[in-house]
């Protein structure tokens, strides 16, 4: 019986919520909110914040890669360096195909650096030289090469020192050839003076 009573109450305080209207807010709230939520994105879509200024960039690293251009036109024959490595300043990174052989004109900038230029007796190695192909660089070595030669044949023959005796030699006897007509000019003025201490006796 007592349960029956419960059921009764129970039923009593279920029928006094249904029958109460709930308040609008609980009726459409969850659907206002949905509204707002949803005007909220069409708004942010219109309205951006922030501003977004397009503009070009450039990015770059600490050291940035360097274009490099070839002097002369041709096909690279050798590469030295590898993608994307680190390159030394001076460093050679390719040659392209000529006339000359890379290993000669390397041969020839060694020997070239093992010459002391600033020495008295400078010894060039040709011999060692005769053999490089050097393509381009032929012209500038051999004009080095007779200017070499002329400098060899000054120091070991030492041709203008014959001229440089011969104008000494000719300095001495210019200078007694001198030294002659001084002396001639102290006889010649004797004698004027004796013929006119005898011009005055006579008058």
């Amino acid at each position: 019986m007592s349960k029956e009573n419960d059921i009764e109450l129970h039923n009593e305080e279920v029928q006094d919520i249904l029958t109460v209207i709930p308040h609008w807010m609980i009726r459409w709230g969850n659907v206002i909110i949905l509204l707002i939520i949803i005007v909220l994105f069409c708004f942010s879509y219109y309205v951006k914040y922030p501003d977004i200024v397009q503009t070009k960039i450039i990015i770059t690293t600490q050291i940035p890669p360097e274009k490099v251009v070839a002097k002369t036109t041709g096909r690279i024959e050798l590469i030295f360096v590898e993608d994307k490595s680190l390159v030394l300043k001076h460093t050679p990174l390719a040659v392209i195909e000529n006339s000359a052989n890379y290993q000669d004109v390397l041969t020839l900038k060694k020997i070239m650096q093992n010459i002391n230029v600033t020495s008295v007796d400078i010894e060039f190695p040709f011999e060692l030289t005769s053999s490089l192909q050097l393509g381009s660089v032929e012209a500038a070595y051999s004009n080095f090469e007779k200017s070499y030669l002329e400098y060899s044949v000054n120091k070991n023959l030492q041709p203008y020192l014959i001229d440089k005796q011969a104008q000494h030699f000719e300095q001495i006897q210019q200078e007694s050839r001198l030294q002659l007509l001084l002396q001639q000019k102290d006889i010649v003025y004797k004698e004027l003076a004796y013929w006119i201490f005898r011009f005055d006796l006579c008058q």
